[in-house]
């Protein structure tokens, strides 16, 4: 399932001492780059479906020192923890 990425993600981060952002999450590229599915990369994730050949999707977790807890500037685009 897409959610069990979040946990093998976490089971990375976690005993390292860090943390993974839960406001971003991976997605599908197809016709749109940003669809479905949503691919988060943390723990007891709700995501929904299953990997299956041919699903073209990305993992690209934002692995922390410190707190998980992200905030965007106000250029609205820079994200910082």
């Amino acid at each position: 399932m897409y959610r069990d990425l979040g946990t093998q993600i976490a089971n990375v981060a976690e005993p390292a001492g860090l943390s993974v952002v839960k406001t971003y999450c991976g997605h599908g590229v197809g016709k749109m780059f940003h669809c479905s599915p949503n691919v988060p990369h943390y723990r007891a994730n709700k995501a929904v479906g299953f990997m299956k050949p041919k699903h073209i999707f990305t993992v690209e977790p934002m692995i922390n020192q410190g707190t998980w807890k992200d905030m965007t500037w106000p250029d609205k685009w820079t994200s910082t923890t």
